[in-house]
């Protein structure tokens, strides 16, 4: 828990009674403390002079800082996953900072943003809550060339984010409600299982490609299958396959020629399932 320029551990082992065991301070009442996320034994803490401080909480009755690392302004929100930092901050955009090695986090990527206030990741997406800017989603898939593949901005103020299997919760300051986004097709998730990759079985290479790929596709049984092409707004661009198929794979060429560069989705549909791959065209 953070308040002010101070950090409180509590153990909550009985939720009916949390116990204070420690506390750390910044001992700079000019900077206040914004958000916490854990990691691998290290507390990763947000404030508002853009710093962020790595607090080594191995012995949580004993927090020594570690290390801090400048990134943006007002960092106000901090999601990690796969030695990653994702780190929202307004007036700036979203950092992403490699913390593979907690004694040195560096920068390795940053998309730009209007007003950066909460960010959450689904797999290789980040999803950013960028106040007046909406909600945004950007392709995180190569750290070190965030890009924008999607935006949602009719009345929103955005402010407040959450992720729960494949449902993205905005907190929506201007009309003081809440907004709910489907998007299991962005982060290929089962929606009746939980948020784990799922498996499709379709396989393309070179994938992110440039002029073109080609696409392997898993047929189970006899009957007729169709194989269509499509873009982040959920329309289909190209169909590649429309047919009647024995119980084996097929192999496909995908070349976009003038679409633009970025995200798109190929769907393969049978009479008894879909699966869905997430294809990534950079020209």
């Amino acid at each position: 828990i953070t308040k002010y320029s101070d950090a409180y551990i509590f153990n909550v082992y009985n939720p009916l009674s949390a116990l204070e065991v420690s506390s750390y301070s910044l001992g700079d009442e000019t900077d206040s403390l914004l958000d916490i996320s854990l990691y691998s034994g290290y507390a990763y803490i947000t404030s508002t002079s853009g710093k962020i401080f790595v607090v080594d909480i191995a012995d949580p009755y004993n927090p020594d800082l570690l290390v801090w690392i400048a990134t943006g302004i007002y960092s106000r929100s901090i999601f990690t996953a796969n030695n990653t930092a994702f780190i929202a901050s307004r007036f700036d955009g979203l950092h992403i900072v490699d913390i593979s090695d907690a004694r040195y986090p560096t920068e390795v990527g940053y998309y730009e943003s209007v007003d950066a206030r909460s960010v959450k990741i689904a797999r290789d997406i980040a999803l950013l809550a960028d106040g007046e800017g909406g909600l945004k989603v950007v392709d995180i898939s190569v750290r070190s060339n965030p890009i924008l593949i999607g935006y949602y901005r009719r009345n929103l103020l955005a402010d407040a984010l959450a992720v729960k299997n494949c449902y993205a919760i905005l907190g929506n300051e201007a009309l003081n409600s809440i907004d709910i986004f489907y998007i299991a097709p962005l982060v290929n998730v089962d929606e009746n299982t939980d948020s784990r990759p799922v498996n499709t079985g379709i396989l393309a290479y070179p994938n992110p490609f440039n002029s073109g790929c080609k696409i392997r596709l898993p047929v189970e049984r006899s009957g007729k299958a169709t194989f269509e092409i499509y873009n982040i707004y959920g329309h289909v661009v190209e169909t590649l396959f429309n047919g009647t198929v024995g119980a084996q794979s097929i192999e496909l060429k995908w070349t976009p020629g003038s679409l633009p560069p970025g995200v798109y989705f190929g769907k393969l549909k049978t009479d008894k399932h879909e699966k869905t791959l997430k294809l990534i065209y950079l020209k």
